[in-house]
């Protein structure tokens, strides 16, 4: 290795980078996102634990007003809540494409957005482009993207454009700034309200540590930087304890506190493993950097340096829930990565380090598409079956909600991903076994203790998931499970079985 790195070394390839620069950063970006496509090519259903949800309650928006019986069903509120991005942005492209394309579409759109957000902030802070942002190709499949925080991650990505544009236009008239960023922050909170607070965290750790002599900045500066904000904050205090509902308690978890970290790298949420190559590549670039930075070979932009490390102390911060949200402190190292990564810059190394550094880079993000892949293929193969089982169901069953989070079949992948969760959302996209009565007031039952019992409607909501909560539910029991009293088996599959409290004129 040492011979081939010296060989290198020996080569005019610094001159030779030099003079075709330009078109080497293009085939390197195209590279990426090619290789970042892979996953979205050969897989059929978005993989994240909240993904068919967020295209249920999509294509629902999108043709409620067409279909009587979805009419029936759901009712679209109008309130001005935040997390409305992926429904503005997705609803209109969803009454032309199947809402499973829109959500392969989407979700390829966010890991080039995160790559793409990347060369955006190093041009804007550093006025070059060079190849640092595109090993953000190795957080383009994150944990958030894994759990199926997708609306999240969309309004991260606008979070650094709008940060960049913060530094960027920093020059311009003090009114022009005020109307565009009081704007930008507004389509924030709209997007979603973690992306609100994400970027205000950005822009006053830029103007407090990220610039030299903050105490010169201008008072209108000042009071731009917090006017911003008002018609978010605003509209935050009128709609905000509604929409969060009585759950205030918060929940710290310290052994969280390693996978809030992780989060930029893994992707084993949905999947429910316990090891993915993103944690390679976690402690490989831990570990890189930090002999790096302890040689001084890196620097960063003071700019950019002090908001990533105020991510990064929230993440170890912030509380594993607050508010009845869950996983809080996975939300900002994602973020905190980006722009390390935009804002890095090698002070000297030599050519074969460089080489070698761009290699490991290469074989970790390809392994780590690859693994990703592998897991969106054969989660495929439960959603299939799902599909087919669903096919079957009479009409007027009722689905008992009994959930065994233990896999039937040792080995499998994905058997902790709640794909039998999402029946009802799948239903809902599909109409696999649909009909209008499918869905009606029928008698909601529980199993306990073995014994088949009725509940009333609000506590069947507690068993069941959006969007068909209380009225569509679902068992697991595997195969060698007894066959409960008062319950037909509708499929014996390979995953999973499906049984079912069939019509009195069935029964």
């Amino acid at each position: 290795m040492d011979k081939l790195a010296n060989d290198f070394a020996g080569m005019p390839i610094g001159r030779w980078w030099i003079e075709h620069r330009v078109v080497c950063l293009v085939l390197t970006y195209a590279a990426v996102a090619a290789l970042l496509a892979i996953p979205i090519l050969v897989a059929n259903v978005p993989l994240g634990v909240d993904d068919i949800e967020h295209l249920a309650r999509i294509y629902v928006r999108a043709h409620i007003g067409t279909d009587p019986d979805l009419a029936h069903l759901f009712e679209i509120r109008t309130d001005p809540i935040p997390y409305l991005g992926m429904d503005l942005l997705l609803t209109p492209l969803a009454r032309l494409l199947p809402i499973m394309v829109v959500g392969r579409i989407f979700v390829l759109v966010l890991v080039w957005g995160l790559v793409g957000a990347g060369v955006v902030l190093q041009r804007t802070f550093t006025s070059r482009v060079g190849l640092s942002p595109a090993a953000s190709g190795l957080i383009a499949y994150n944990g958030l993207i894994a759990w199926g925080l997708i609306n999240y991650v969309l309004g991260l990505i606008l979070a650094l454009l709008a940060f960049a544009a913060w530094h960027g236009l920093r020059a311009r008239p003090w009114l022009m700034r005020l109307i565009f960023f009081t704007s930008v922050a507004t389509a924030l909170y709209f997007t979603h309200l973690l992306a609100f607070v994400l970027y205000g965290v950005l822009v006053v750790s830029y103007e407090l540590f990220g610039r030299q002599r903050p105490w010169r900045t201008p008072l209108r500066d000042w009071i731009l930087l917090a006017g911003q904000a008002v018609p978010g904050l605003i509209l935050w205090h009128s709609l905000g304890m509604s929409m969060l509902g009585t759950q205030s308690a918060i929940y710290y978890r310290p052994v969280a506190k390693w996978f809030a970290l992780e989060a930029s790298t893994a992707f084993g949420g949905a999947a429910g493993r316990t090891f993915d190559t993103g944690l390679v590549s976690f402690i490989f670039c831990s570990v890189a950097l930090f002999m790096a930075a302890r040689r001084g070979l890196l620097t960063w932009p003071r700019s950019l340096a002090a908001p990533a490390l105020i991510l990064l102390g929230l993440t170890i911060l912030l509380p594993y829930r607050l508010m009845g949200v869950y996983l809080i402190e996975t939300r900002f190292s994602v973020a905190a990565a980006c722009l390390a990564l935009a804002g890095l810059k090698f002070k000297s190394i030599d050519t074969s380090h460089a080489l070698m550094a761009v290699v490991a880079v290469a074989l970790l993000m390809i392994s780590h598409v690859v693994d990703v892949s592998i897991v969106m293929r054969r989660c495929d193969g439960q959603y299939a079956e799902l599909r087919r089982a669903l096919a079957v169901v009479p009409r007027g069953a009722t689905l008992v909600p009994v959930l065994e989070r233990s896999a039937p079949v040792p080995g499998v992948a994905c058997t902790a991903l709640p794909i039998y969760d999402h029946m009802a959302s799948l239903v809902t996209i599909d109409r696999s076994g649909y009909a209008t009565n499918f869905f009606a007031r029928a008698t909601t039952v529980a199993l306990r203790d073995g014994r088949l019992s009725d509940i009333d409607p609000p506590s069947a909501e507690t068993f069941a998931t959006a969007p068909m909560a209380g009225y569509v539910l679902w068992i697991h029991l595997g195969h060698r499970r007894p066959v409960p009293p008062g319950l037909a088996l509708l499929w014996s599959g390979s995953f999973f079985d499906l049984w079912a409290v069939k019509p009195h004129s069935q029964s």
